[in-house]
């Protein structure tokens, strides 16, 4: 009989239960080596249980794997951990792959080496800010506004200037600073919230130059009560946070 399709139990042969389900994150021993994969089929036959798995580094599969080379991979308490220990911020998990590490970011991308995955870190995070300004995993990232915002000329008169901003950055309502406190407490509502920076495009000839504005920070409502259609895209190359 084979052992991976049948225990004893009492003196009986009792049909073996899978340890395993399709989309369980594994280790695969391999040569001499485990390697990080997902389970992505599972089979029981006259041979055993038999399983497919999809190796995470090359994104290979493999047919026919048993029970027995195969072990659960790290919880993700232990991958956000060990990505801490490694210096990379909240969010990012780590994993060891033999002497090879794999870095999945907040937003579920995959880096196979460190450097990558901390140029994606400077990339995606403004130095200087505190908490720094996340660059991806929002919506509302790329999106333009117009934003409206009266100045005062001199005595009685004033002018309203309108600018056409792109959301460029954000901090979400649970980022805090260095010392723990909440990113950004809502004026309206007195909690941790939700803050957009946006940058203006610029306007060459405008007549009013010297109150056009380079930056504004904007609560979620209001980013949403100033959104331009997508098809009102300005030709103007956008600028780059520094």
């Amino acid at each position: 009989f084979n052992g991976d399709s049948f225990q004893f139990k009492g003196g009986h042969m009792t049909q073996q239960l899978p340890k395993f389900q399709k989309g369980d994150r594994v280790e695969v021993h391999y040569g001499r080596k485990w390697y990080a994969a997902e389970i992505s089929k599972r089979k029981s036959g006259k041979n055993g249980i038999r399983y497919t798995v999809l190796y995470t580094e090359d994104n290979s599969t493999q047919d026919n794997v048993q029970e027995k080379k195969i072990r659960l991979a790290p919880s993700d308490d232990s991958a956000f951990e060990l990505a801490g220990t490694l210096g990379f911020p909240e969010g990012w998990k780590a994993t060891k792959n033999n002497k090879r590490y794999i870095f999945v970011s907040p937003e579920g991308l995959t880096f196979r080496n460190k450097a990558s995955a901390m140029a994606h870190v400077k990339e995606t995070a403004v130095e200087g800010e505190d908490p720094p300004w996340r660059t991806a995993g929002h919506g509302l990232i790329g999106k333009l506004v117009l934003y409206s915002h009266s100045q005062k000329l001199s005595g009685a008169r004033s002018v309203n200037i309108e600018q056409i901003g792109r959301v460029v950055g954000w901090i979400s309502d649970s980022d805090t600073d260095r010392q723990g406190q909440p990113g950004y407490v809502s004026e309206k509502t007195n909690e941790p919230a939700a803050l957009f920076h946006v940058e203006f495009e610029e306007c060459p000839g405008h007549a009013y130059p010297k109150y056009l504005l380079d930056f504004q920070d904007l609560e979620e409502e209001e980013i949403r009560d100033s959104l331009l259609p997508d098809d009102d895209e300005p030709k103007s190359k956008k600028r780059k946070m520094k």
